[in-house]
């Protein structure tokens, strides 16, 4: 869990990207643009995602985790997270490098291909050796 002013740059990112949507024109087409080439297009895809909580779109919104945009992941993160009750995380974290989060991503999809198991999340353990992208070591515990 991050806390002090790492929790509090991260929260404040989010709430800038959730600013950033407002006012996206409709030029675009939701939710196919959710896998454009174009990172804008995504990124306005990505956007439309989260204003509507849309939870049809959850299981493609995998993707969008290993978006090659971190703005686009750190969205489609909180939104994820939002639709699944925060119940689940796996340990993402946008900066993770690509490998790891594919990792996550693949049990994330087992997860909701299971059938989103009910109840609260066990606990999970950060991931090993995990830095932030100034190159501190995440917060545990």
């Amino acid at each position: 869990m991050m806390r002090g002013p790492m929790r509090a740059r991260r929260l404040l990112l989010a709430a800038a990207l959730l600013a950033s949507c407002r006012g996206v024109e409709t030029s675009y087409r939701y939710p196919e643009d959710l896998r454009h080439p174009n990172y804008v297009k995504r990124s306005k895809s990505a956007c439309e995602f989260a204003r509507r909580a849309d939870a049809s779109q959850l299981p493609g919104a995998f993707d969008l985790l290993l978006d090659r945009e971190e703005h686009i992941r750190e969205l489609a993160h909180a939104t994820i997270r939002s639709l699944s009750a925060g119940r689940r995380d796996f340990g993402y974290r946008a900066w993770l490098g690509e490998a790891v989060r594919a990792g996550i991503v693949a049990r994330w999809r087992a997860w909701w291909e299971a059938g989103q198991p009910a109840g609260p999340a066990p606990a999970e353990a950060p991931t090993a050796g995990a830095t932030s992208p100034d190159g501190a070591e995440e917060p545990r515990g």
